[in-house]
């Protein structure tokens, strides 16, 4: 059996057919942070291919061969501080937080939203309705652009023989109902409901941004811009 090393981490991403040019800066510029500092980071780990569900599943195999305790975990849309897996990975330690994921935006039908959510009692899940910059809250799911998770999670879902059977053991495409009607839940809200169901609570930490390259570069500061306009109504009912 692996010993495992304290207080260390593997970085992973899956790729399709591009990468953003500002996701190798991030990667570099926090392996040479790392490398003046903690000296935390093990590795990287790339899965490429089409199918995201396939690759996250076949990279957590990856990674959980590897001697780390946590694995963090970016899209290769992201980027991120230097600084900012020390500051999750604290904040697990002290806390106890088992999934963790960095504040970011994402466009859903026009409006720019939290990627992190709430389950809705009709099904599916909905982006959280407030948050307060700093703060590290209670979500049911996150998106899987910036997060982090201690390697025990991984290993619970090894120990349902339903998820250890299927090759989709942590990212899968779950049976739900939105609305009265059949519908399947995206890889990573799966992950996150799956982990729900086993007993992991995960977080977001407002105090740790990630920003996000869609048609134009989304942070914080763009955020509190649209939302405060309204832009495309994206306040909603919040």
């Amino acid at each position: 059996m692996t010993e495992i090393i304290k207080d260390s981490l593997v970085l992973g991403y899956v790729t399709g057919n591009s990468i953003d040019r500002v996701f190798m800066p991030t990667v570099f510029g926090f392996m040479n942070y790392d490398a003046n500092n903690r000296r935390c980071l093990l590795g990287l780990g790339e899965e490429p291919g089409y199918w995201v569900d396939d690759n996250r599943n076949a990279l957590t195999r990856r990674l959980l061969q590897t001697p780390a305790e946590y694995f963090l975990s970016l899209d290769t849309d992201i980027s991120m501080e230097p600084t900012a897996p020390y500051i999750m990975m604290d904040a697990m330690k002290e806390r106890n937080i088992p999934i963790l994921s960095a504040w970011y935006v994402s466009i859903f039908e026009g409006q720019v939203k939290p990627c992190w959510y709430m389950e809705n009692p009709k099904g599916g899940v909905d982006s959280i309705s407030t948050f307060q910059v700093g703060e590290v809250k209670p979500i049911d799911a996150c998106g899987m652009g910036c997060w982090m998770a201690h390697r025990s999670v991984f290993e619970k879902f090894l120990e349902v023989p339903e998820y250890a059977a299927d090759s989709w053991t942590w990212f899968g495409r779950d049976a739900t109902t939105v609305n009265g009607q059949p519908a399947h839940t995206s890889e990573d809200i799966s992950f996150c409901l799956r982990a729900k169901k086993l007993g992991f609570q995960i977080y977001g930490h407002a105090g740790v941004e990630a920003r996000h390259y869609k048609r134009m570069e989304l942070g914080m500061e763009e955020f509190a811009i649209l939302h405060k306009a309204n832009y495309k109504g994206v306040r909603g009912d919040q």
